[in-house]
Parts: structure tokens; C-alpha cells; sequence
């Protein structure tokens, strides 16, 4: 289990960046060295290079944003749990501590029924509590 981001795609992107800005110098060089003359057809490859850049980036932002909203859905919904886990438990320590104060395991004719019935709460609802706990 990773603990961190994967931020490896910033590395690739700023490289790729540089490499664009290399080529675009080099292309500007190109121009002043034929005088400004002919040199438009070059553009289009760079052009095209700075357009996947800028997709690239907002393609990688809309991922990040996913994970983000996933983040906060699993965080919400295991914050929800262990709070519900967590009353189950109180509930199984005071059922535990009812019974062993009223001595009820000696009771042979015990069942979940009347204990549920003892204790303010419907059979099924007992039942999850024993069972989670």
C-alpha cells in the first residue's frame, strides 16, 4: 500500500516541457538565422507538441480530482462504519455487563428472545450485536 501520491507524471511533464522549450529556442533561433523568411511550416509540429502539453496537464488534473473525490467518499464511509462499529461495541459491553450482573447464564431457559425482550431491543437487533461484536 502506497502512502503517497503517485507524482511521477510531474517528473515526465516538466521534462517533456523542457524538451518542448529546447525545441521552441531552437526553433526561434532558426527564424532570426533565416532572417524571418519561410520558417512558418516549423511551427506546426511545435504547435501541436504545446497543444498534447496542455491536454496532457488537464487530463492528469481531472484524474487528481477523481482520486480526490474518492478519497473523501472511502474516508466518509470508513469514519460512518467504525462509529457504527464502535456502538456496537458499547452495546455489547453493556449487554455483557446486564447479563453478568443479573446473573443471567444461569437462567437454562435463556434465549435470544426473552434476552432481547429483557433488554429493550428486537431479537435481530440482538443477534447483530453478539454477532459483529
Amino acid at each position: 500500500m502506497e502512502l503517497f501520491d503517485d507524482l511521477k507524471w510531474i517528473k515526465n511533464f516538466i521534462i517533456f516541457a523542457g524538451i518542448s522549450y529546447i525545441v521552441w529556442g531552437a526553433a526561434l533561433l532558426m527564424k532570426f538565422v533565416l532572417n524571418f523568411e519561410s520558417f512558418i511550416i516549423f511551427y506546426y509540429p511545435l504547435r501541436v507538441l504545446t497543444t498534447v502539453l496542455i491536454y496532457w496537464l488537464g487530463y492528469e488534473l481531472l484524474i487528481t480530482i477523481r482520486k480526490v473525490k474518492e478519497r473523501k467518499i472511502i474516508r466518509k464511509k470508513h469514519s460512518v462504519e467504525r462509529k457504527r462499529v464502535s456502538n456496537l461495541n458499547n452495546k455489547y459491553t453493556n449487554l455483557l455487563a446486564y447479563i453478568e450482573d443479573n446473573r443471567r447464564f444461569l437462567d437454562p431457559a435463556l434465549s435470544i428472545d426473552s434476552l432481547a425482550q429483557e433488554c429493550d431491543m428486537s431479537s435481530s437487533q440482538l443477534s447483530k450485536i453478539i454477532r459483529v461484536c
